[in-house]
């Protein structure tokens, strides 16, 4: 699917920066950010709702103010 992308001059120069210390595009730079930040926010999101679980006791003792 096709996107547009507007990025300051700075994110620009940052990406440009990035793609060339791996010798690859911008716009394959770009995707791997993307794959890269949603993997990471799927890992913490896995994270929290395992330490939610597993302190779930202590936590509802937390809200009930005990």
């Amino acid at each position: 699917m096709a996107m547009t992308l507007r990025l300051t001059p700075a994110e620009d120069a940052a990406l440009e920066r990035a793609a060339q210390r791996r010798g690859i595009s911008k716009q394959e730079a770009a995707r791997d950010a993307v794959r890269r930040y949603a993997e990471d926010d799927e890992q913490f999101a896995a994270l929290v709702a395992k330490g939610i679980d597993r302190y779930k006791d202590a936590l509802d003792r937390l809200a009930q103010g005990a």
